[in-house]
């Protein structure tokens, strides 16, 4: 722990600590740049008054580190800002103050990530922007507003099961039971298996219901049988 600690003209990393579980330096308002790396027993990372980093920012590849909350005062990261390979993390709402970063902006990989809207709504990305392979992140309708991209911008959605993601919604969708996903997870289609195995069903119930009229009215005596629409057997006796 660094309380007192108010700017770091140089670089801060936090690399490579198998043992480590907290880092803090509550006081620091500026460093040149912040790394983060393959710490994994770290659970919480705390910077609460830094307001700036001149250079890249890297938390990544930290195992136990589920939640990013004490970067609120954050305002400008002015080279490339990467959130990758933190396999328990589920939000950044730390970053709801950032308004710049003067590089890429890269989210890849945080196999627990569910949530995305602690960005800031006037955040400005330089250069380009990628949100990929975040499994369990199935939409980004929680963003009220994109950042402005100056570059490029990639937003991959990984829809599972029996839902697609269509090219104008920025969110999984799920399939009617009668469909699966095209090969692009883009659309639904028919699901023939399922249509025949459906209508088999059907066709078995109504033949037995058939085989079973006739066996009763062999055995009763019946002055008609009707088969209702809903595969109901109706009897009426001569009596």
């Amino acid at each position: 722990h660094f309380p007192r600690l108010r700017s770091v003209a140089g670089d801060v990393q936090v690399s490579y600590n198998a043992k480590l579980r907290s880092f803090s330096s509550p006081g620091a308002s500026s460093v040149a740049s912040l790394s983060v790396l393959a710490n994994f027993e770290l659970t919480q990372v705390t910077m609460t008054n830094l307001t700036r980093v001149k250079g890249p920012m890297a938390i990544s590849f930290n195992k136990a580190l589920e939640t990013l909350s004490d970067f609120d005062s954050l305002q400008q990261v002015l080279n490339n800002l990467e959130i990758k390979g933190n396999q328990r993390l589920k939000d950044v709402s730390t970053f709801q103050n950032l308004q710049l970063i003067g590089g890429s902006f890269l989210v890849e990989n945080n196999t627990s990530l569910e949530d995305m809207s602690g960005l800031s709504q006037d955040l400005t990305v330089a250069g380009n922007m990628e949100i990929s392979n975040n499994d369990k992140l199935l939409k980004l309708s929680s963003l009220e507003t994109l950042p402005v991209v100056r570059g490029f911008a990639v937003l991959s959605i990984n829809c599972t099961g029996n839902s697609v993601r269509p090219p104008d919604i920025p969110e999984c969708v799920s399939c009617a039971s009668w469909e699966v996903p095209n090969l692009d997870r883009t659309s639904c289609k028919p699901n023939y298996i399922f249509v025949l195995v459906v209508g088999f069903i059907y066709l078995l119930a109504f033949c037995l219901s058939v085989a079973l009229c006739m066996t009763l009215r062999n055995v009763m005596v019946v002055d008609a049988i009707i088969i209702s629409l809903s595969g109901c057997v109706l009897l009426r006796t001569t009596e």
